[in-house]
This record gives C-alpha cells, sequence and structure tokens, in this order.
C-alpha cells in the first residue's frame, strides 16, 4: 500500500483546513475502508466525495473534489485535467491529455473500439492481465452509454435496448465518447453519453447490493438498468468519478493504477467523487 510522505500529508492537511462548511459536509477524507464501506459512507452520509487518506494521489484528490464541487462544468469539459492537474488546470491543455478518444453511435463499434484500445494499452504496458481488466471496464462504459443511457427511467430501472446482434444506434445525431489519458503510474478511462439520464443514487445503492448480496443474485436475465455495470467498473477502479448533467450528458470515469501486481492492485483501496447537475 503507498505510504504518504510529511509533506503529502502536510499539505493534505492544509487543504482540508480551507475547507468551508458546505464543502466540508460534502467531502470525507478517511482511510483504511473496504469497498463495502464506500459505498456504505457515501449512502448513509450523503456525501459528494469519499477519498481514501492513504491514497498515493490523496492531496489531489481533494483538489479535484473541490474543483468539481466549485465549478462542475470543469470536469464535464476537462475530466482529464481535473483528475490529473486540478492545481494547475489552467496550464494544461485537455486535448494534449488525451492520448485515446473514440467516438460512437452504434453498438456495432464496440469490437473496433476494444480492438483500438488495446493498440493503444500495449504501447506503454504489457500486462494482459490488467488489459482484461481495463477492457472490461472500457466494455462496460460502452455498453451503459449504448443500452442503458437512451432509456434509463429516474429509478434506474428500465430495461433498456435487448442485447443481442441486432443494430441499434443512438438517436440521430448523438455521439458518446470514450477516452483515456495517463499521469506517471494512473490510468484514466471514461466515458461521455449524450443523455445525462444517470440516477447516481439509485446507481450507488445498486452497487451496495451487489458488494453486500453479490452480483448474480442482483442479475436478472435480459435485465437493463445501470448499476451491475458500474459495479464491476467500481470493483476494477481506484477512484471512479460520475457527473450527470440531467437530460444532457452523463460522464463516468474510472481511474486504474498501472505498475503494480495483481494482488496489489486488488488491495488498493477506492476512492468515489460524484455531481449532479439539474436542468438549466
Amino acid at each position: 500500500m503507498p505510504k504518504k510522505d510529511s509533506k503529502t500529508e502536510n499539505d493534505l492537511n492544509t487543504q482540508l483546513g480551507a475547507l468551508s462548511a458546505s464543502e466540508r459536509s460534502q467531502i470525507m477524507v478517511t482511510s483504511g475502508r473496504s469497498p463495502e464501506e464506500v459505498i456504505a459512507c457515501i449512502l448513509q452520509n450523503e456525501i459528494r466525495h469519499l477519498i481514501q487518506e492513504n491514497m498515493a494521489i490523496s492531496d489531489s484528490q481533494v483538489e479535484s473534489s473541490l474543483r468539481m464541487l466549485r465549478i462542475p462544468d470543469d470536469f464535464f469539459r476537462s475530466p482529464i485535467k481535473t483528475v490529473f492537474h486540478p492545481a494547475k488546470f489552467n496550464s494544461v491543455q485537455e486535448k494534449a491529455l488525451t492520448e485515446f478518444e473514440f467516438r460512437f453511435n452504434s453498438n456495432g463499434q464496440k469490437v473496433e473500439l476494444l480492438t483500438l484500445f488495446e493498440k493503444y494499452f500495449k504501447t506503454f504496458n504489457d500486462s494482459a492481465a490488467l488489459l482484461s481488466d481495463v477492457s472490461l471496464v472500457i466494455d462496460e462504459l460502452f455498453t451503459n452509454a449504448i443500452y442503458n443511457a437512451p432509456s434509463n427511467d429516474l429509478e434506474n430501472t428500465a430495461t433498456g435496448h435487448v442485447r443481442g446482434d441486432h443494430k441499434l444506434e443512438l438517436h440521430s445525431g448523438m455521439f458518446g465518447r470514450i477516452f483515456a489519458g495517463r499521469k506517471s503510474n494512473c490510468l484514466l478511462v471514461g466515458c461521455e453519453d449524450p443523455y445525462g439520464t444517470l440516477n447516481v443514487r439509485k446507481m450507488i445503492e445498486r452497487i451496495h447490493a451487489c458488494l453486500i448480496l453479490g452480483a448474480d443474485k442482483m442479475m436478472r436475465f435480459g435485465d437493463g438498468g445501470a448499476g451491475i455495470g458500474c459495479y464491476l467498473i467500481f470493483l476494477n477502479s481506484m477512484s471512479l468519478y460520475v457527473g450527470v448533467e440531467k437530460n444532457k450528458r452523463t460522464m463516468l470515469c474510472s481511474l486504474i493504477p498501472l505498475g503494480l501486481g495483481d494482488r496489489k492492485r486488488n488491495e488498493m483501496t477506492k476512492d468515489f467523487h460524484y455531481i449532479e447537475e439539474e436542468e438549466t
């Protein structure tokens, strides 16, 4: 488990001391929490950002949380900058940080997406196990955007479009976007869909149920709705970022550690961040 040095701890304490009362109520900094405890804390305390203090980048996680709270549009416009460079936001360009990008509007593009992403991934990492896990995240992000986002209801229980070989397209003129970027030993992969229909609270409740009961008991054959896929994404992430502009767009990002063995990667603590913006 990565340890904080004294400078990181001092920086973190300074950042926490500068929070307003409102910001303090929405950010929790903790440590040693299991995935189940992370999600339970989010649900029980109605906080928006839970940060594990023993993460290697916990100080920047606080800065990212504050930027998401104070200027939500920055996250929707520049998710990679918000996660990796929140303190130097105006000195870097999102386009320069975006190493991989794939626009889509049809379920028929999944094979092409996964093939191109594998080619990109292999330019900097040769772990077959990690590629498999990250490809699962990409697959679930794509699936949520194509099958669930266009038909989600307020409870996230809509069946969604039936999976199968038939062609399915987003509404005319609408596109989703898968993207990725890196900083030091971390990879951020994300998806933006043009619908903004995700009910974050219901999604979190389903993740919690999967963690407590097991995903197999939560799955129903042919059932759609966001939650199961997000549970799988959460399991493979050390930080999950969710942003919803209602009826406009949803942004879902997964931060994944690089350079760790499977066991250490699975033992990494998890963070959770989300924002919801009402329709304007």
